[in-house]
Parts: C-alpha cells; sequence; structure tokens
C-alpha cells in the first residue's frame, strides 16, 4: 500500500514469476484484482459507517502487464447510501497505462444486511447455512 484515504487508494504490486503466463505478460487476472483492490481500499477509506464489499467491477485491459511492478489506484467517484462507485487504474512502472475500469463497492452494515442482500440478489446462496449468520 502507497496511499489510502479520502476516497483514493495506491497500490504496488511487485512482479513475481507465478504472475507470469509464460509468455512474459502478467496475467489479466492478477491485474483485475489489483484494481478491484485499490478501489475497495478507495471506498473503506471514505466508510464511516460500514464495511465495503465489491458488488461489481469492470475492468478494460488496455495494454499488456510485462513482467513489471504495476501501481494501480482506486479514486471514489461517487458515494451513496449503500453503494460506492470508484475510478480504477493500473499502470506500469514506467506510468504507461495497462487497464482502466469502474467498481461498485456494497456498503455493508451488519451481518443482517449481507443475508437480505444475498436472499434478494442470490437466492440459490446458501447463507443460512454460513457459521457467521
Amino acid at each position: 500500500m502507497i496511499h489510502c484515504s479520502d476516497g483514493v487508494a495506491l497500490l504496488r504490486l511487485p512482479f513475481k514469476q507465478e504472475f507470469d503466463q509464460n509468455t512474459g505478460l502478467v496475467h489479466g487476472g492478477i491485474v483485475g484484482t489489483i484494481a478491484d483492490t485499490a478501489g475497495y481500499f478507495a471506498a473503506a477509506s471514505s466508510v464511516t459507517d460500514g464495511v465495503p464489499t465489491t458488488a461489481e467491477f469492470k475492468i478494460n485491459l488496455i495494454a499488456p502487464a510485462k513482467r513489471e511492478t504495476i501501481i494501480s489506484k482506486g479514486e471514489v467517484v461517487k458515494p451513496g447510501k449503500s453503494l460506492i462507485v470508484c475510478h480504477l487504474t493500473v499502470t506500469g512502472e514506467r506510468n504507461q497505462m495497462i487497464a482502466t475500469g469502474l467498481g461498485t463497492y456494497f456498503i455493508l452494515r451488519d451481518a443482517s444486511t449481507l443475508v437480505s442482500y444475498c436472499s434478494r440478489y442470490f437466492p440459490l446462496f446458501p447463507h443460512s447455512n454460513l457459521p457467521f449468520f
């Protein structure tokens, strides 16, 4: 973590051999994961009465991430009562754009909120069998 406050988060992910697709390029799933993580922390830094959880995110891979450190930025663009929308970017160590996207984070205020959300949007989700409900 490089920075996290006031609706902005900046993360740094050094290259690891496990990220390579045997082509010299970082797997797109890694790029998407760090983008979502930056969005999560940006959202979390703007919430005072709950915990955000990813509702959805969309990522556009613009250029390949080579065997290099990647930097992700999440920035809140619309804080709402139950959803927070963040702009997501991923750049390489030479500041070249790798990906851009949009993340939406649901504000979880208590366990009953999650049960209600899961029941409504995921009716087959076995939430009643989870140990924390």
